[in-house]
């Protein structure tokens, strides 16, 4: 409801307007009067109008001054329409230069007075529009940067406190929307168009509840749909609405729903609930088309056996606390978790890998790691098909994580040995002495050695030495690649001694590991 303000010095004026309103049945004001500009001014430190009706002459302060003193000091928005008995240039010319937005002749008619209300509010209702939207783009904008994008912990408060001044309801809710990739009926749908209709149509649906609603494009075949809702509100009857409005236009479309939650740090995980509870028609095909909550997940596997979402997650949520612990023991728990689980099909397999990869995408973004791993696993899956191979891999991407977080617990020390870090990751074919290596990080030998050990949970051989046979790997995946080159590209002059370290750390040669890979 608008707030408008009639200011006139004439009792009789101010009733016939209020009068016309009364009998206005396409909008209801909130009204305010005054018969002067100081007892107008008086009210609007209460009360600031939307739309002013105001007389030119008043004593003192007449209608220009009030316009320009109210637009100077209490909303530049405003919208005056002028009401005087004077139709004469200068005061129209007058009225034009204070943006006045209309000009209406005394005695006032009904008709005029309701086609100037007219422009005035659709210009209100385009501006409101306008806002709501630049808003948006904002919030969305800062969700972004919050999912996906490094952030320190007083970066985020800032930006938490950004969109509750957007979102005032109590509960967030997160929910990533998926077009299945097989859909051959999806190709002519501007998917980003449709979803945009479909959330400005809920948004009207559900406006009397106070209900709000912001979505991200992650990739052409998913988006991420953050809601803000009151305590009473059901979730459920959205998403609903949602699959309902895609089904009308022959889409289909899978919805992972996550838990309600009221607290915005919470929404890292809940993005990751939802991503999993979307992606898991990879596992049951069934679930096409449908709404999975998270909460209700399950995954069917070998001899028909169900895990549940809850003992499931535990796993992994024990796996992930230790991460963030620092604690090395986590890859131990990553090794023993997959390999308890028996694979009823190989795509289960890479579905869990997915999951797990979707936490360690969040944690890299965390602590400034700029990789892709779920990137790195197709190309890792497509040359082989060896669990114990990908295992390693994936125990290596907990362990990056592991040394920043034990590096951020560091202080001097932990900095040096970052410094060496980044050394050897870029010169690992070179002659990389324990003494050369210690003094870069200008500590002693003895103490390197120990404070290397507990930032990464190596010794400093066997750290080298891993960069090195996974940078063989990568080499031997290039099928022309000669065994001898590649062992002095990954810093080894005796290909034989390369072949006897590659056998340790791997099980077996490189000749073997690549005829594995053809």
């Amino acid at each position: 409801m608008y707030t408008l303000a009639i200011i006139d010095d004439e009792i009789l004026s101010i009733k016939c307007v209020k009068n016309f309103l009364s009998k206005y049945d396409k909008h209801q004001f909130n009204i305010i009067t005054a018969r002067s500009g100081r007892e107008a001014l008086q009210k609007f430190s209460e009360n600031v109008p939307d739309i002013m009706l105001v007389d030119i002459k008043m004593p003192g302060m007449d209608g220009f001054e009030l316009i320009e003193h109210v637009q100077k000091y209490y909303n530049p928005l405003v919208k005056a329409v002028m009401i005087s008995g004077y139709s004469d240039f200068e005061y129209c010319k007058k009225a034009f230069q204070v943006k006045a937005f209309d000009y209406v002749l005394k005695p006032v008619k009904a008709s005029e007075l309701y086609a100037a209300l007219e422009k005035v509010i659709d210009e209100l209702e385009n501006e409101n529009y306008q806002k709501i939207n630049m808003d948006r783009i904002k919030i969305q904008g800062i969700i972004k940067e919050l999912l996906f994008d490094n952030n320190q912990i007083t970066e985020r408060k800032i930006r938490y406190d950004k969109i509750k001044s957007y979102m005032s309801n109590p509960l967030y809710f997160c929910s990533v929307l998926r077009i299945p990739e097989n859909s051959e009926d999806n190709k002519q749908v501007d998917r980003l168009v449709e979803l945009n209709k479909c959330v400005d149509l809920i948004l009207q649906k559900f406006s009397y509840k106070k209900y709000e609603a912001l979505y991200i494009q992650i990739s052409d075949i998913e988006f991420v749909l953050i809601g803000n809702v009151t305590e009473q509100f059901d979730v459920s009857i959205i998403l609903k609405n949602i699959r309902q409005y895609f089904a009308g236009i022959g889409l289909k479309i899978c919805i992972g729903a996550s838990h309600v939650f009221s607290d915005l740090c919470q929404l890292n995980q809940r993005y990751v609930e939802a991503t999993i509870a979307a992606r898991h028609h990879l596992v049951d095909p069934s679930l096409i088309d449908k709404i999975v909550q998270y909460d209700k997940l399950t995954i069917e596997l070998q001899n028909n056996s169900i895990i549940s979402r809850t003992k499931y997650q535990v796993n992994i949520s024990d796996l992930f606390d230790y991460v963030l612990l620092g604690d090395y023991k986590s890859t131990i728990l990553l090794k023993d978790y997959i390999n308890s689980i028996h694979f009823k099909r190989y795509e289960e397999l890479e579905y869990i890998l997915r999951i797990l990869l979707t936490t360690i995408q969040q944690l890299f973004n965390e602590y400034g790691i700029y990789e892709q791993p779920l990137k790195e696993l197709e190309s890792i899956i497509s040359c082989s098909n060896n669990l114990e191979e990908i295992i390693e891999w994936l125990v290596r991407q907990i362990e990056k994580i592991l040394v920043k977080i034990n590096l951020s617990k560091s202080s001097d020390s932990g900095k040096r040995i970052q410094k060496v870090i980044e050394y050897i990751n870029i010169h690992f074919s070179e002659d990389l002495s324990l003494d050369y290596i210690s003094s870069i990080a200008n500590m002693s030998p003895t103490y390197f050695c120990e404070v290397f050990k507990k930032v990464t949970g190596k010794t400093y051989l066997d750290y080298l030495t891993e960069i090195r046979i996974e940078k063989a790997k990568s080499l031997l995946r290039v099928e022309n690649a000669k065994i001898t080159d590649v062992a002095l590209k990954v810093g080894y002059e005796d290909s034989n001694y390369f072949s006897r370290v590659f056998k340790k750390y791997t099980g077996m040669s490189p000749a073997r590991y690549r005829k594995g890979l053809l």
